[in-house]
């Protein structure tokens, strides 16, 4: 099985906001209704030098899964970033 990946990706950087989003969209050649969706969009806020906060989304889906699996994975972060 061979699939097609196409990575659409953006980065905005906007006073101390920086967001990231990327996606993977990967249809399989020759059956394009069975494909993946991988996605993530994150942002960090710069709180000081030293201090950022960060929040990710990041979502998986799958077009076809066997009986009693349901398509999305989805989970969120949360996390303060340090730097020493």
């Amino acid at each position: 099985m061979y699939r097609l990946s196409i990575r659409p990706k953006v980065r905005i950087s906007v006073g101390n906001l920086r967001v990231y989003g990327l996606v993977f969209y990967q249809p399989r050649i020759g059956k394009f209704e069975d494909y993946l969706i991988d996605a993530t969009l994150s942002a960090n806020l710069i709180l000081s030098s030293r201090i950022s906060l960060r929040v990710e989304i990041a979502d998986k889906y799958t077009s076809i899964v066997p009986e009693g699996v349901k398509n999305n994975d989805v989970k969120t972060l949360l996390g303060l970033n340090l730097s020493f």
